[in-house]
């Protein structure tokens, strides 16, 4: 293998770990998300929580969609919280998550 080819593979193998681990820091923010959402609807100490916070994670993106899905949870739950507030917690979220995991 030339010295060409492993610097190649090297940048490839540097660009998909990074990725990955931003992948992670996503997933782990919409998880936190959801359970601070879930929390203010909710007694602290329900296991619909962690239900609501999987949920997120399985739709997998933070769109407009979902900043307002949150947001409209969360007042049909009587909680005065709008949209600017929920994507303030997932930026919030996402770089405490970043931090951590060296994004």
């Amino acid at each position: 293998m030339t010295a060409l080819s492993k610097r190649a593979r090297f940048e490839e193998t540097a660009f998909a770990n990074h990725r990955t681990e931003e992948f992670l820091a996503r997933a782990n923010s919409l998880r936190k998300l959801g359970e601070w959402a879930a929390s203010q609807m909710m007694d602290d100490q329900s296991p619909a929580i962690a239900k609501y916070a999987d949920a997120l994670v399985r739709s997998g993106s933070i769109d407009p969609n979902a900043i307002r899905g949150v947001a409209d949870s969360l007042s049909l739950h009587g909680c005065t919280v709008d949209e600017t507030v929920v994507v303030g917690k997932f930026e919030e979220f996402l770089h405490a998550a970043r931090t951590e995991r060296g994004v």
